[in-house]
């Protein structure tokens, strides 16, 4: 069922229009939020494909020198968070970016992280790319401000399974979806 989920959404995430403005606006509610909570460690995936665009975003944080920033590194079906320090950024076909092998994991408190998605429901569930890599990440880590980004088109109608956990905000272009807050 999620399978054939993620095949519907990867084509409506490649069919947004108007994807730069849309981006724009995701991206400085996003960093509004992140100044007005004073975060200080910050975990960001980098976009590839057609998902929401993070380099903008990583690049703005990196300018901030009370900033740490992180970026996720998977290692088999692990992920690990990694300190970013303005290397340049490659993303190899299954999302991982590449020549960090030998960086150490980042094991301290983690503020906030943005968190990849293909599409969300009404209960901010997520749909990732079916490995868990994240769900299990918070778990381990208990993160307290699980952030998603997306188009408000991948909003979508799902059951979630008994291992996932909701973001506690999903910023779109329209809305800002609290975990538990009703429209």
């Amino acid at each position: 069922m999620k399978n054939e989920l993620r095949r519907k959404l990867f084509d409506v995430r490649a069919s947004i229009k108007n994807r730069e403005e849309k981006e724009a606006i995701i991206s400085n509610k996003l960093q509004k939020y992140i100044f007005e909570k004073n975060f200080s460690t910050i975990l960001s995936y980098v976009s590839m494909g057609t998902e929401v665009e993070t380099k903008k975003i990583i690049d703005d944080l990196m300018k901030i020198p009370s900033l740490t920033l992180l970026i996720p590194f998977t290692v088999g079906s692990k992920m690990i968070a990694v300190i970013y320090e303005g290397e340049a950024l490659n993303v190899n076909k299954i999302g991982n970016v590449i020549d960090i092998e030998d960086k150490l994991e980042f094991t301290k408190k983690i503020d906030i992280s943005i968190t990849p998605l293909l599409g969300f429901n009404g209960d901010n569930h997520r749909i990732g790319y079916g490995k868990g890599c994240y769900d299990q990440y918070y778990v381990r880590h208990n993160i307290k401000n699980k952030v998603g980004i997306a188009f408000d088109e991948q909003e979508i109608n799902f059951e979630r399974d008994k291992y996932d956990i909701p973001l506690d905000i999903i910023f779109t272009p329209t809305r800002i979806i609290r975990l538990g807050v009703k429209k």
